[in-house]
């Protein structure tokens, strides 16, 4: 288990990927408790993936904040809440697969402006609150009905992007 709270140096983020090159198996059958607010970034993509779907990021009742210009992805992570939330204030944050952001409406997951949150053949329904702030934005990477449905309420600050990449067929439920 990685225990971790707090935004880094220079706020950074307290967990980062500073290499020039992906690493998306940085947290492979890795848990992370927050022990407080805390936020993860960097310069290139790296995320958490487990090698068992099972609680392994617990925010416990606090906030992940996605900060600077990579990738983070959660994939096939189960997501232990509590009263916590996430907030994307930079980058892409993606939703992969299985995950599965337990918890409901009184969680929210905010992406703030220029920020995206992408969706890669998300098989769960996510029940939290959306909150897209002006400039926000939500892509789909890959999908495949009924993926990428976001049950949840939706609140719209402004104005906000939806889109896909260039892949023949892709769809999103809001």
């Amino acid at each position: 288990t990685i225990t971790v709270s707090g935004s880094g140096a220079d706020g950074k983020g307290a967990i980062i990927n500073s290499a020039p090159v992906e690493q998306r198996t940085a947290l492979y059958a890795c848990k992370v408790s927050l022990a407080g607010d805390a936020a993860v970034g960097g310069v290139s993509r790296f995320g958490i993936w487990p090698d068992v779907k099972s609680p392994y990021l617990d925010l416990n009742g606090y906030t992940l904040s996605k900060v600077g210009a990579n990738i983070f992805s959660l994939i096939n992570v189960d997501t232990a809440p509590g009263a916590g939330n996430i907030d994307v204030q930079g980058g892409n944050f993606w939703l992969v697969y299985s995950t599965q952001l337990n918890g409901g409406p009184e969680n929210r997951l905010t992406v703030r402006p220029d920020a995206i949150l992408s969706f890669y053949m998300l098989f769960e329904p996510q029940a939290w609150t959306l909150a897209l702030n002006n400039r926000s934005y939500v892509s789909v990477i890959s999908s495949g009905a009924p993926n990428n449905t976001w049950n949840g309420p939706v609140t719209l600050n402004g104005t906000a992007f939806l889109g896909g990449y260039n892949y023949p067929a892709y769809n999103m439920r809001l």
